[in-house]
């Protein structure tokens, strides 16, 4: 069987042969566009982060919350304001119990 097979209208051919798919999904040098690309987790998967707010109207105050590093996240038991927004920093503090706690900032200075 030959693997030569006309592409479009034009009258070219290819002559490689077809690539395992199954490759190309682990090999890079196969599919270069995965390469480098970011995992992320779902937030169902995520366990709950134990967070420390730092600045805005709950300064000080513990809270825990199903959140990754960089996202957004509601603090407050009243209904939704822009204060009670934070952003979940990478920085991590270990508290006087000593559980350790993500730094958590106001998202709107």
């Amino acid at each position: 069987m030959s693997w030569h097979a006309r592409v479009g209208s034009g009258n070219r051919t290819v002559t490689d042969q077809p690539r395992d798919e199954r490759w190309s999904l682990v090999d890079p040098e196969v599919n270069p566009v995965r390469r480098n690309q970011y995992r992320t987790t779902s937030s169902h998967q995520l366990d709950g982060r134990p967070l420390l707010l730092r600045g805005g109207t709950l300064n000080g105050r513990y809270w825990t919350a199903k959140v990754a590093v960089g996202q957004r996240v509601f603090c407050g038991e009243g209904p939704w304001s822009p204060e009670g927004l934070y952003l979940v920093t990478a920085e991590d503090v270990v508290d006087a119990d000593g559980i350790r706690r993500s730094v958590a900032v106001p998202a709107f200075a």
